[in-house]
Order: C-alpha cells, then structure tokens, then sequence
C-alpha cells in the first residue's frame, strides 16, 4: 500500500514535467518566439499550444500543425509577390507605351517643325526673287533661282541622310 501511495505521489509530482505548454508571440522587435512561459510585452497574438513531451504523437502532429502554418504563410507571401510582380510588369508595361507615344508625338513635332522652318524659307526665296522680277535686276533673278535650286539639292541630301541613319544598310 505504502509503494502505492510513493508511486501515485511520483506521478503527480512527475506530471507537470511530462507535459507541457508553449506560447507563440512576437516580440516588440518583431521576432517570433516560442516559450514555455507567457511572455510579458508580447506584440500581437499570443498563441498557447500545449502537449506532452514524451508522447511523440502529439509532438509529430504539434510539427504538423506549425509546418502548415508555415507553409500557408509561406503560399501568402508567394502570392503576395505574384500579385506584385504582374503590378510592376503591368506598371512597366504602361510606362513604355507612354515612352513610345512621346517618341512619336516628339518626332512628329519635330518634322513638322522642319516642314514648317522649309516652307517659312521657300517662302521668304519666293519673295526675293519677286521683288528681283520687279525691279528688273535680271542677275539677281539669276543668282536667286539658283540659290534656290542648291537650297532644294541641299534639302533632298539632309532627307537622304536621315532615311540612312534610321534604316542603315545591313
């Protein structure tokens, strides 16, 4: 009776150390801890989980449930940068497209700005050689009229050399 009494009393006193309780928190620095006792400045969630040590079940289905939860955080945080990455490539994707409409908007102001400075120049040639028509100064009528034709040779060979910068032969 009395080794009866002993060994209940050992079994008793032996119980808190076979089981056991864990607390889950995060800390004010923002790390996860895992103690077996409760914590004093815990941050958020404090999660109690608690199992016995000497029975390997429950620690396999304690590593089961943590590994889950990690996995499941694990899945968020993937899909978190999925949806970012398709954010940064639908972002980029914009940025070129306004890129290239300001190339073309830039370049097509830029021609007719060259249209518009020719058509300024022929016109300003045009009046000169009338004002040498009526004035009836024949050698200026000449020097004019050939001014004018280097201005349009001179003209073509700038368009040539664009039309080779941007298409170079292979």
């Amino acid at each position: 009776m009395n080794h009866l009494v002993i060994l209940l009393m050992i079994l008793l006193i032996a119980s808190p150390a076979i089981s056991g309780e864990l607390y889950i928190w995060t800390d004010a620095n923002g790390r996860k801890q895992i103690t077996d006792t409760p914590p004093v400045d815990a941050k958020g969630k404090v999660e109690k989980d608690s199992f016995r040590r000497d029975d390997p079940q429950e620690i396999e289905a304690w590593q089961r449930k943590n590994d889950a939860a990690i996995d499941a955080k694990i899945q968020e945080q993937e899909r978190i940068q999925e949806q970012n990455a398709a954010k940064n490539k639908q972002a980029l994707d914009a940025s070129v497209e306004r890129s290239k409409a300001y190339r073309r908007r830039a370049e097509t102001t830029r021609i007719r700005e060259k249209e518009a400075t020719e058509r300024i120049n022929d016109l300003k040639a045009e009046k000169e050689l009338l004002q040498a028509i009526e004035n009836r100064d024949y050698n200026e009528v000449r020097r004019l009229r050939l001014r004018d034709e280097q201005r349009k040779i001179d003209r073509d060979i700038n368009d040539n050399k664009e039309v080779l910068n941007k298409n170079p032969w292979p």
